[in-house]
């Protein structure tokens, strides 16, 4: 018996938690077989690329249990303020105590856990699911939230793919004939919003340029206004960093 029929002998509820991107894509099509034993779960906080939106709405139709899990990016927003990689003082938490006129900013994973990560596990766990299928790998840049086989609140981790590499994953989905999403021509990550302003290191904008030209122009202002606030403490630190290094 192998790992993957293990789990699903354990559990009767099973939750495969799909982002949209290359390896949650590689794990649905991988557990095919499983389909009518397992539920698709997708988070989704409302600006999603249009289409990971045609994307779920053709996998919806196609397997027996799909869960939308629908959120509110901009309302995140409007109380944390927008996902940046670079959080000036007065943009923090406590900010807006001190200084009146700073923009709120919030961590990059912090904005995730807020519009996405927390509600997919709520939802999971009032589901009753006691098996969660990701399409994390030990190859990834970020490490796994879980390897396979961690149980935490009476729900077990399963990665069908944790030590694949992004190479494997390309050449699977392309032997399976599943289109890959545009965006991996651009970037080398799925980006839940078109409009995040964090995670810089993946390079968005030309994608958004081409195919997302309207939240394009919304990121581009939010880039701007970001800049405004973290450049000069940049310059701050550079200055500082010269004094505290010359001979």
């Amino acid at each position: 018996m192998n790992a993957i029929e293990g789990a699903f002998d354990r559990h009767e509820r099973v939750a495969l938690y799909l982002s949209g991107g290359k390896d949650s894509l590689a794990c649905l099509y991988l557990l095919e077989d499983y389909w009518p034993r397992l539920t698709v779960v997708w988070g989704d906080g409302g600006d999603a690329p249009r289409e990971t939106v045609a994307m779920m709405q053709r996998i919806a139709a196609t397997v027996p249990n799909f869960l939308h899990v629908r959120t509110s990016q901009a309302a995140v927003h409007a109380e944390y303020g927008w996902p940046t990689d670079l959080i000036p003082a007065a943009s923090g938490p406590c900010g807006d105590l001190i200084v009146s006129d700073a923009p709120r900013l919030q961590s990059r994973y912090d904005c995730c856990r807020r519009v996405v990560w927390e509600p997919v596990h709520a939802a999971v766990l009032a589901g009753g699911f006691t098996l969660l299928v990701r399409g994390q790998k030990d190859a990834d840049a970020l490490r796994p939230a879980a390897r396979s086989g961690y149980i935490e609140g009476g729900v077990e981790t399963l990665n069908p793919i944790e030590g694949w590499t992004d190479d494997e994953v390309f050449l699977y989905l392309a032997a399976r004939g599943v289109e890959v999403p545009t965006f991996y021509q651009f970037t080398k990550s799925n980006p839940d919003c078109v409009r995040c302003t964090g995670y810089l290191d993946e390079r968005r904008g030309a994608y958004l340029r081409e195919y997302e030209p309207e939240a394009f122009e919304e990121y581009r202002a939010r880039l701007a206004l970001i800049a405004r606030e973290v450049g000069p403490l940049v310059a701050t630190l550079g200055a500082e960093l010269a004094e505290v290094t010359r001979d």
